[in-house]
């Protein structure tokens, strides 16, 4: 976890019945079809993928995989209105909560191709606090300002947060042939 992270905002509950009817409140009751589009070259996400299909089909949902190698998936994730839903991760290089909230969440960093916002989230309270947290220079104020962008995103949810892939690996410089995953652009030792 990145600095900052707050273990006590609250999960996603699972709630079928609730999810079935909040379709039918917005006039889905009979469910709808929809793409997820998944790297199909990372075992770990096809896993990922197949479970939210399931997941899906149970409340009346059809979801229909589109199978990509990742700088495909990469480059139309950043297209705006071309990915219905996609898996996505990220990996951060940084211990600090700027650099994965703002390149992912900050609303002012949209572009219409090539946007590492995704979702393309942007939400007026968030993008204060993104512009206060840039100004400010006390880390403890700096970093609850994060908090704050955090728990926003947690309330509008986005993105449905769903593993937390926990990858330590140390290697030999002689090893050659390996490539660590989850680091963009590929590292080849």
């Amino acid at each position: 976890a990145v600095r900052g992270f707050n273990q006590n905002l609250p999960e996603y509950g699972y709630d079928p019945a609730r999810a079935r009817s909040l379709l039918a409140e917005a006039g889905l009751a009979g469910g709808f079809t929809t793409t997820l589009w998944v790297n199909r070259d990372a075992p770990n996400w096809m896993k990922v993928a197949l479970f939210v299909q399931e997941s899906l089909r149970q409340v009346g949902i059809t979801v229909q995989l589109k199978e990509l190698n990742y700088p495909a998936l990469l480059e139309s994730s950043g297209r705006r209105a071309t990915v219905p839903m996609g898996t996505w991760d990220w990996v951060s290089a940084f211990d600090d909560p700027k650099e994965t909230l703002d390149a992912l969440l900050n609303g002012d960093n949209i572009v219409d191709e090539g946007c590492m916002n995704t979702s393309f989230y942007r939400n007026a309270r968030a993008q204060q606090l993104f512009r206060d947290a840039v100004a400010e220079s006390n880390a403890a104020r700096r970093l609850e300002f994060y908090r704050q962008i955090e728990s926003q995103v947690v309330e509008d949810v986005p993105w449905i947060f769903l593993v937390q892939l926990n990858i330590e690996m140390m290697c030999q410089p002689w090893v050659k042939g390996f490539t660590p995953r989850g680091f963009w652009p590929p590292a080849r030792l």
